[in-house]
């Protein structure tokens, strides 16, 4: 393996650009995400889902709401957390009360159907960041 290719191992797992590793991170690159993809529609894809959701939702309100949104955001990000969180909010939002439940984070993460095709752009090392804009999502 070259610098070069450690490097951009590196950039592109240090999500939070605040320049270190940190655990969670590290731990995203070790996922395989075939077998998260695999589970989706049975039990453990929704088990799965109601887990990541409780770990969000900090306050047990049952909603996703900005503030939490913005606690997922990196610190470093140019353009306002806060603008961000809200256009996040308001794709996932179907019922238009400005929060997410449940039900609209667990569709929002089965990706319309392509949740396989949407793992796959994730664990890919050959995309750049400017690729991960907000228009793509």
């Amino acid at each position: 393996v070259t610098d070069g290719e450690v490097g951009q191992l590196l950039q592109f797992t240090d999500i939070d650009f605040s320049g270190s590793i940190s655990f969670d991170e590290f731990l995203a690159t070790t996922l395989d995400w075939q077998t998260i993809a695999e589970r989706k529609g049975t039990d453990g894809w929704k088990d799965m889902c109601k887990r990541a959701f409780d770990l969000i939702d900090t306050d047990g309100s049952g909603y996703l709401e900005l503030d939490e949104v913005v606690s997922l955001l990196p610190e470093k990000f140019i353009g306002g957390r806060h603008a961000l969180a809200r256009d996040l909010i308001a794709k996932a939002d179907r019922d238009g009360d400005g929060r997410i439940d449940f039900e609209e984070f667990e569709s929002m993460l089965n990706f319309n159907g392509a949740a396989v095709e949407s793992l796959d752009l994730y664990d890919s090392r050959s995309i750049s960041r400017e690729s991960l804009s907000l228009d793509s999502m």
